[in-house]
């Protein structure tokens, strides 16, 4: 069979439709004991998709804009749906909340432009320091069910160092797209 640059953009979206799918999979099965593993499995599917589906693109030049907005859905999904497990695991909702809000946040602003290119860029080393922590605490969480004692204050404490990180990085993306941010509302204003 020949590969195609079609054929690898159309695996490379179905990885990404099938990243926020294993997302909503996993909220529904997470707290079902006997579905552990298949959770476990879920979740780690899930992040290495995103690994996967990444390098593709780059490898086979096949990066798009509608590429990336189904690649950012994905990635958000999963990282709401692995919030709402934390919070419905008991886990502290202030941290977990900023970190939905920054999820959601950053869906709706990347969609602003201005001159045909994103106000708020993303930065894949920024991200992934941000993202990381929150998909290491949730697989340790999601673990602890069966396999690992981890005392819940532990989780605590990362939840909000998760938290915490989510803040600042989200009051670096604003302090450096600030003025584009204003000047792009400016000009609706004067539409």
């Amino acid at each position: 069979m020949l590969v195609t640059k079609q054929r690898i953009f159309l695996i490379i979206q179905l990885i990404s439709i099938s990243r926020a799918i294993a997302g909503l999979i996993f909220v529904c099965i997470a707290f079902r004991v006997e579905l552990n593993l298949v959770a476990i499995i879920l979740f780690m599917y899930a992040c290495a998709s995103d690994l996967l589906d990444g390098f593709l693109a780059r490898k086979y030049h096949c990066e798009s804009k509608q590429g990336k907005v189904l690649d950012l859905f994905g990635d958000k999904f999963l990282t709401i749906a692995f919030s709402l497990y934390a919070i419905a695991s008991g886990m502290p909702i202030i941290p977990i909340t900023f970190i939905i809000f920054r999820e959601v946040f950053l869906l709706s602003i990347r969609s602003l432009q201005t001159d045909s290119k994103s106000i708020f860029k993303p930065n894949r080393l920024l991200g992934g320091l941000t993202t990381f922590p929150i998909w290491l605490t949730s697989f340790l969480l999601l673990l602890s069910i069966r396999y690992i004692e981890i005392d819940a204050y532990y989780f605590e404490l990362a939840y909000w160092f998760c938290g915490i990180v989510v803040v600042l990085n989200l009051t670096h993306k604003l302090y450096e797209s600030w003025p584009e941010l204003i000047a792009e509302f400016k000009k609706g204003l004067n539409e």
